[in-house]
């Protein structure tokens, strides 16, 4: 209940009988009564970037602190069961991954994203963006080629250069002098080597890092590959029908780059068009039957990929390694369990015939360890 109290004075002044009486009166202002205010602060929690090797060891209370987690009533705060374990589990070939990260109390919650990112990268103070960019070695041609074109994509490419930022998005990092990088690279000569510098975007040179371009003579070739791949005639059984199939011609890579100058390389394979019941002329017939999901990669013989519309690493050499001839495919088949092969499932298994389209792709950076 509130309640106003309203005072008045009223003042009576006694004079001779021959005066009349004045009747004087003072009001007095009402006076409001106090008001209180309750401030709440809502559940808050920032984004942040980490580098992976900070990310392998991340606990709870440190992801806490690190992403000033705020709120009137903290009691109870829990952060969602997933975040450690996908932060401690590293980068797994990745150049970054973007976690998000849920915080809860009894009744708020907050999200946020955690970004990880390689070691190599450049890191702002305040965890908020990052820059990354590799040296790497590239051919007289390809050099100049991207010089005469000014192609930042295509050397970007090359360097893997890219910018963070802390809400998961990613950006092209900027170029510090463009036109004399891309002069530079058009004029290139073998055993060049020409410093280029990335900053996080044009206006912001808060972070930066630098990498060196060796230029080389040589080539890294696709010798030959398979054009077709045929498992045969294969009866239809109760359990799983596991082949290895016969090649036209085997998967062979040439390099002549320098060893001091190689970047490495790498070969992925991924399933195009997957396998699916054709007709007479090769053509897929609607509706028809598919074996989606049953041809296979083995590099060692024991670990497996299943092949899909991503690249899967068949083989890979480091950079500075010697050059040379390498057939990849000599030692798979059915003997060492290696290189490609078809497992398909009871329900999966109808008599017909099915035809789908494989995808070779050469790269010349290192793959993945």
């Amino acid at each position: 209940m509130k309640r106003f109290f309203i005072m008045g004075a009223v003042l009576s002044v006694a004079l001779p009988s021959m005066l009349a009486v004045n009747r004087v009166s003072a009001a007095v202002p009402v006076i409001a009564p106090k008001a209180t205010i309750t401030i709440t602060q809502k559940l808050t929690a920032g984004n942040i970037i980490l580098s992976e090797s900070m990310a392998k060891t991340l606990t709870e209370s440190q992801l806490q602190s690190l992403m000033e987690v705020k709120g009137q009533d903290l009691t109870g705060l829990k952060l969602d069961g997933n975040t450690l374990a996908t932060a401690n589990g590293g980068l797994n070939g990745k150049d970054y991954i973007d976690i998000p990260v849920t915080w809860s109390t009894t009744n708020e919650t907050a999200q946020a994203h955690l970004v990880v990112v390689s070691d190599d990268a450049i890191i702002s103070s305040d965890r908020q963006k990052a820059i990354n960019a590799y040296p790497v070695t590239l051919g007289q041609d390809i050099a100049n080629t991207i010089g005469a074109n000014s192609d930042q994509t295509t050397l970007d490419y090359y360097t893997q250069a890219k910018a963070y930022h802390s809400d998961g998005t990613v950006s092209s990092a900027a170029l510090e002098d463009s036109a004399a990088y891309f002069t530079a690279l058009k004029n290139a000569q073998s055993n060049d080597n020409i410093d280029v510098t990335y900053n996080f975007s044009s206006s912001d040179k808060s972070i930066s890092k630098t990498v060196a371009i060796s230029i080389f003579t040589g080539s890294l070739n696709f010798t030959s590959a398979p054009s077709t791949m045929d498992f045969g005639q294969l009866k239809v059984k109760n359990n799983n029908v596991v082949d290895f199939p016969a090649y036209d011609q085997d998967l062979v890579v040439t390099d002549t780059r320098q060893s001091s100058k190689n970047t490495g390389w790498t070969m992925f394979v991924k399933e195009s068009q997957p396998l699916v019941e054709v007709d007479a002329t090769g053509t897929p017939i609607t509706g028809g039957h598919s074996l989606a999901g049953t041809l296979f990669f083995s590099a060692d013989g024991s670990n497996h990929t299943v092949l899909s519309s991503s690249n899967t690493q068949v083989q890979s050499q480091p950079s500075g390694t010697n050059g040379g001839t390498f057939n990849l495919s000599q030692n798979w088949g059915s003997t060492t369990k290696k290189g490609l092969y078809l497992d398909v499932p009871v329900t999966q298994q109808y008599a017909a015939k099915y035809q789908g389209e494989l995808t070779w792709t050469l790269s010349d950076v290192p793959g993945n360890k």
